[in-house]
């Protein structure tokens, strides 16, 4: 079936339109994740952790990551945990990481 050019710029202009609103959904979505793992560290700070590095390294020690998920770093935390994959922690997680794949 042919499209007219006013079916095809109509069908264009929806699909902008929802693409927008997709995008907009993930952002609002990577940051209520990233807030929730603030939360968290700042739980696991509480519970004793001296700073977000250890409360982090505790956190995904509790997640029992293998070696293999723990190879993909920051971007495999990120992925669990709905975060942005360049997130404010992104830096801390992949040193994280780092240390737990030499215990493993």
């Amino acid at each position: 079936m042919s499209s007219t050019d006013d079916e095809k710029q109509e069908t264009w202009d929806n699909l902008l339109v929802e693409l927008d609103r997709s995008i907009k959904e993930e952002k609002d979505r990577h940051s209520a994740a990233e807030a929730a793992f603030a939360r968290l560290i700042q739980s696991t700070i509480n519970y004793g952790a001296r700073d977000e590095v250890t409360a982090i390294r505790w956190i995904l020690q509790a997640k029992n990551l293998s070696e293999f998920d723990l190879s993909y770093g920051s971007d495999y935390v990120a992925f669990l945990f709905d975060l942005p994959y360049k997130s404010k922690y992104d830096t801390m997680i992949g040193e994280v990481c780092e240390q737990l794949k030499e215990t493993c």
